[in-house]
């Protein structure tokens, strides 16, 4: 069976699943393709980044890689692939995917792409920016 439709992609910093097929959703950047992540400084290490991929209708097991792609067409990551299993067949499947202390060094748009079984199932941007003067409050 083929992976399922991916309708929706949220980027956050963290993604922690709770009981009863829950997510809840920590420093929420937004939905893409609509999403700014404005950093500190550029080169400067984000702690986390975390895509919530909302996911139609499917079941089945299935070996999943996801890269991120720079404005250069450089690939900045390229996550090991890792197994999922959607039980049954699910009428809604959220799957969370996260990297630490990944480092953007130019603005621009940056593009994420999922893959099951080395196929190119999912196709997403969301733009870099460095942060103007005041724009970020200091922890």
């Amino acid at each position: 069976m083929p992976f399922p439709r991916i309708l929706h992609c949220l980027v956050c910093e963290q993604i922690r699943r709770e009981r009863n097929n829950l997510s809840s959703i920590l420093g929420f950047y937004g939905i893409t393709p609509d999403v700014d992540i404005i950093v500190q400084r550029l080169g400067a290490p984000l702690g986390r980044l975390s895509f919530l991929l909302i996911c139609g209708e499917g079941g089945g097991h299935y070996r999943l890689a996801f890269r991120i792609i720079s404005p250069t067409n450089e690939t900045l990551i390229d996550a090991p692939p890792l197994d999922a299993e959607i039980r049954g067949n699910s009428p809604r499947y959220n799957l969370g995917l996260g990297i630490n202390a990944i480092r953007f060094t130019a603005a621009g748009i940056y593009t994420m792409r999922l893959f099951t079984d080395n196929a190119l199932v999912y196709e997403t941007t969301f733009r870099v920016r460095e942060a103007l003067p005041g724009e970020i409050q200091p922890d």
